[in-house]
């Protein structure tokens, strides 16, 4: 008898019937051989005994046996397939969920990484289109202003402030810095504010409080020789 997991097996009716029928000492042989076979699969080495009634009641606990084990081995694979079917679903369902996690996330990504480059690119070319825009209104040279103003410090600077001031501005300034210059304030050159100061502060929508001095009235007007900004004015 192979080995099984089973822990029974059945003692049939007529088996009874036909060994009561025989003496007690071999009934009580066969029972025993029965009992043997069954727990550790062990024949008899009594021929009496194994030429009873033992053969066909093996026989019989063999294919009880077949069956049940082939039973235990469908349920098994019938919870299996069950199992795989069940966690299956899950997978996939999780899986799916992952993707569209991991798709919803990327496009998200791909949208943010659009914008920040959108809105990059947008303030760069409004950068580039003002600094452009102002360059080509820049109907007065920074020259203009550099001379006109007199006192001569901080160049670089002034002259990047002068070309970031629009057009309009810096009408305003050329009209307004004579009047500076020739007001008490501006005078003298070592009390004139810095060109820079001047520019940072839009200083040109300052009130002149005293008369303008006619003396500076005369050199102004050789600095302007070249530029006639009492005509555009």
């Amino acid at each position: 008898m192979k080995a099984t997991n089973k822990k029974s097996f059945v003692y049939y009716l007529d088996w009874a019937e036909q060994t009561l029928a025989l003496p007690s000492e071999l009934r009580l042989k066969i029972d025993d051989a029965i009992k043997r076979y069954v727990l550790y699969g062990e024949e008899p080495k009594d021929r009496e005994v194994l030429y009873s009634m033992f053969g066909l009641m093996r026989m019989q606990i063999d294919r009880d046996t077949e069956k049940w084990d082939k039973t235990c081995s469908v349920r098994s694979e019938a919870g299996k397939m069950g199992n795989e079917k069940r966690w299956g679903k899950k997978s996939q369902i999780v899986a799916s969920i992952a993707n569209a996690t991991t798709k919803l996330q990327m496009s998200q990504g791909v949208a943010s990484i659009a914008d920040n480059v959108n809105d990059n690119v947008n303030d760069n070319v409004n950068v580039n289109t003002n600094k452009i825009r102002n360059r080509v209104a820049c109907s007065i040279p920074f020259d203009d202003f550099w001379n006109l103003y007199g006192k001569k410090v901080d160049r670089k600077k002034c002259e990047k402030k002068w070309h970031s001031l629009t057009d309009e501005q810096r009408n305003s300034a050329m009209k307004h810095v004579p009047r500076y210059i020739s007001s008490s304030a501006g005078r003298e050159l070592k009390y004139r504010k810095n060109p820079l100061s001047y520019l940072n502060g839009e200083c040109w929508n300052d009130e002149i409080l005293d008369e303008p001095d006619t003396n500076v009235g005369v050199v102004l007007e050789n600095r302007t020789d070249k530029f006639n900004y009492e005509k555009e004015w």
